[in-house]
């Protein structure tokens, strides 16, 4: 029956006995919800509204929740108290060996390659649960009362008190440096970083939501969302912010920072806790007057994810001698009816001057370009077409700086933003680019040397296991290419974390490489045991890696090229191992094909080696028709359906 208390745009209300309860959506199972209570823990399904597991193991409130990014196993706080479930069964596994220390912000959250971050007190805990080892203790000067550190990349951003006031912290898990990006003010009560891992956002008690670029370090958004704030969230897309406050929450366009939904409940507290579900059509909210809603998403927002890249080429290059000029080119790579576009360029002014810059030839003829506009360390372009759409891969504009200084320095992408014809928006996947003092061919664990240290490298090096003797792939130079050669040039690929191409948030930078791959990479490396630092971040970095080719979720791709003839490629990405097929019907609904593609393990299937082929034949090796054909992804409990057009 309907819940008589259930407010307009919730689909379901949860009520746990602890005011402050954390919460959190499984990554691989959309309708799956996390719920902290007084000593126990809940795990709901939001679709049913039926409980699923009940979790008994603390002795207070559960004041934080996590699920690890594979989803089989969750981790929940209270007090100094981390425990590790097994999702599937409910079992607990162990508890995480932390100092009993009194008081202060309680908070868990899961990053890449299943490596839980809690905090408490001024001191951050990071503990490999794979691996099992100790955990590592991350001490600051400041008590940390806000804190995130999320799917999208290495950084853990937290707010704290201490000796310098009140303060932003960014630590980078791999390079391990600390940032600061805030400082003076409003206290601060939540924390969130976009999945792309291009912006940190946090909420301050005066309600004002304040939106930072990370790479530069500078703010690019404040707007007020309501008298008080107490919790902030990314949608998966990283176009949607929510705020929480006292009986409301609010869903903000992040490009443009509009209000686009307002859910409310009478008499409520405040917001403490916001997660969005893996697909992004789901919030979860938890608020201290015991009340657990979810929210639908509205999906008429004006925002949608994409698989187009939007990237700053080269990736990599050697700084020009001081007053000599750079340039550099903003392409976009498969595109899709895009009508307009907006973007901000970001570079280091201690480094580089703008000089000049041009737009691209992307947009059809007669396309509005606005001027190019310099402001600060920023460059900002925008265009829209007057006619007529754009898709495909080109050039956007080329910019030219005169270098300053030789030193090491990033171009950032920031607020990229591409509209179709309807003005709806989407976010493409951004990579930014690396400017060295050095020639890139000089740059260690460069096995191939191309000047960018990337996946292609760590390709390579395993393809040459076991040769002797001088060899380019043997990177600790001891005459023998093995795992040890990989996990360094592993950990030099993570530590240049300015390449476009190191982000493992960025699925198109994997092509080629499967998650069996790097799976058997990392089993040998830790199976060698050697306790050096530069080995040990290798074989993090591997962890991440390994979790970036294991997608959030199950999902059926846009085939290319698409109008065809006579052959396409159609690409999908499976979140957990299981037998796949894909069947190919005609218009009227008759099936023309089936392709088998056997059992397959999770991961991007999405280059030429690894989509589903379609040579354009039905079931007797006659070719088809010209028209309109309808592809369906079957793997395991998943079904979807998109529509291709051959063309003769």
């Amino acid at each position: 029956a309907q819940d008589p208390l259930l407010p307009e745009g919730a689909i379901a209300r949860f009520e746990s006995q602890a005011y402050y309860a954390g919460i959190d959506f499984s990554p691989t199972a959309s309708n799956l919800l996390a719920i902290g209570g007084l000593r126990r823990t809940y795990l709901w399904d939001t679709s049913s509204r039926t409980l699923q597991k009940t979790l008994e193991g603390h002795d207070g409130a559960v004041g934080a929740v996590s699920f690890s990014e594979d989803g089989m196993t969750l981790a929940t706080m209270s007090g100094t108290e981390v425990y590790l479930w097994d999702v599937d069964s409910g079992d607990r596994l162990r508890n995480l060996p932390l100092p009993n220390i009194w008081g202060g912000f309680e908070a868990c959250d899961f990053g890449p390659g299943n490596i839980l971050a809690s905090a408490h007190g001024n001191q951050i805990y990071l503990s490999n649960i794979t691996v099992g080892e100790q955990p590592e203790f991350i001490t600051f000067d400041d008590t940390i009362h806000a804190f995130t550190f999320g799917y999208g990349g290495t950084k853990i951003a937290a707010h704290g008190n201490g000796p310098f006031g009140q303060r932003g912290l960014l630590y980078d898990t791999v390079s391990k440096q600390l940032d600061t990006f805030h400082e003076g003010g409003y206290s601060v009560w939540s924390e969130a970083l976009d999945p792309h891992g291009n912006l940190v956002a946090y909420g301050r008690t005066d309600g004002t939501v304040n939106i930072w670029d990370i790479a530069s370090l500078t703010q690019v958004k404040t707007f007020m969302a309501h008298t008080a704030l107490g919790s902030l969230a990314f949608s998966p897309d990283g176009t949607l912010i929510a705020s929480g406050s006292r009986g409301e929450v609010k869903l903000w366009d992040v490009a443009s920072g509009e209000l686009l939904q307002t859910f409310t409940w009478p008499e409520g507290g405040m917001a403490a806790y916001l997660v969005f579900n893996n697909d992004g059509t789901q919030l979860a909210s938890s608020s201290e007057d015991k009340q657990r809603f979810v929210w639908t998403v509205p999906t008429a927002t004006g925002s949608t994810s994409t698989d187009t890249v939007v990237r700053i080429m080269p990736a990599a290059v050697q700084s020009p001698a001081a007053g000599e000029e750079l340039t550099v080119t903003l392409d976009i790579v498969d595109g899709e009816n895009v009508a307009g576009y907006q973007a901000n360029l970001l570079f280091d002014t201690t480094a580089l001057r703008y000089v000049s810059g041009n737009y691209g030839a992307y947009l059809p003829k007669g396309s509005f370009h606005v001027p190019l506009r310099v402001d600060g360390n920023r460059v900002t372009l925008a265009a829209t077409a007057l006619a007529e759409s754009r898709s495909g891969s080109g050039e956007l504009a080329s910019v030219t700086f005169e270098v300053l200084e030789v030193k090491s320095s990033m171009l950032t992408l920031s607020q990229v933003s591409l509209v179709a014809p309807d003005g709806e928006k989407s976010a493409p996947r951004l990579e930014n680019a690396q400017i060295a003092p050095v020639a890139p061919a000089q740059i260690r664990g460069d096995a191939n040397r191309d000047g960018i240290l990337n996946i292609q490298d760590l390709v390579l090096i395993a393809s040459r296991f076991g040769e002797t003797g001088e060899n380019e792939a043997d990177i600790n130079e001891d005459n023998v290419v093995d795992i040890v050669d990989l996990v360094l040039a592993a950990n030099e690929v993570g530590d240049a974390a300015a390449a476009p191409t190191l982000h493992p948030e960025q699925p198109a930078t994997l092509e080629g490489l499967s998650a069996a791959d790097v799976q058997q990479w990392l089993t040998q490396g830790v199976k060698a045991g050697i306790a050096d630092s530069n080995y040990q971040q290798g074989i993090l970095y591997l962890q991440h890696l390994l979790a970036a080719l294991i997608p959030r979720a199950t999902a059926l791709l846009p085939n290319y090229p698409n109008p065809f003839n006579p052959e396409t490629w159609i690409p999908y990405q499976l979140a957990k191992p299981t037998k796949a097929m894909v069947s190919i019907h005609a218009a009227d609904g008759k099936l023309v094909r089936t392709l088998d593609l056997g059992e397959l393990s999770a991961g991007v299937y999405q280059d030429k080696a690894r989509a589903a082929y379609w040579d354009g034949r039905n079931g007797q090796n006659e070719p088809v028709a010209s028209g309109v054909y309808f592809y369906t992804l079957t793997a395991g409990d998943f079904t979807a359906t998109r529509k291709m057009l051959i063309r003769k």
